[in-house]
């Protein structure tokens, strides 16, 4: 939809559903502020803020072990329950949530709907040990970006990151 006027200025949005990619879409909004406008240059130039919510700490400490040592992120804080995932991920604003989503309290999916639906708006990857479709196609319902068995190796964990934070952009 084109609006026309003198005042009107063309802003180019990146829209993602169900981790299926950013799309680009451009658009004109009359009076917004430049600050609406998803920039995707910026979006990547600083280092990514992560968060780890598991409610195993061994694999807390693992996962930020192998992440610790990419430049490009930044691990922010960690989680052992859902409550607390969500109260650090509302604290913190990441740009990414590493979720398990089979915790022993049955929240994930609820953690996972707060957390997308939250101002910051931070992409939420799945981490699980073993794949359930139903899960997963609940789990993008809630707003995942993304559903990765953890025994996915280090590289591919970081690429895979990388893409989400890259692709599902959210306005």
């Amino acid at each position: 939809m084109t609006l026309a006027g003198a005042s009107c200025r063309t802003y180019t949005v990146c829209i993602a559903w169900q981790g299926l990619g950013c799309g680009e879409m451009s658009y004109i909004v009359e009076g917004q502020a430049e600050s609406v406008v998803h920039d995707k240059a910026k979006h990547t130039a600083a280092k990514m803020k992560l968060l780890i919510i598991d409610d195993r700490e061994t694999v807390r400490q693992a996962l930020e072990a192998r992440l610790r040592h990419a430049p490009e992120f930044d691990i922010v804080g960690s989680a052992g329950s859902s409550e607390e995932g969500v109260r650090v991920a509302l604290a913190l604003a990441p740009d990414v949530v590493l979720l398990e989503i089979k915790m022993a309290d049955g929240r994930g999916l609820d953690t996972c709907r707060r957390i997308t639906q939250s101002d910051s708006h931070p992409v939420v990857i799945i981490l699980t040990s073993y794949v359930d479709e139903a899960e997963r196609q609940a789990a993008f319902q809630a707003g995942a970006s993304s559903y990765v068995l953890k025994d996915i190796d280090s590289q591919r964990l970081i690429r895979a990151i990388k893409a989400a934070h890259v692709n599902y952009c959210r306005v």
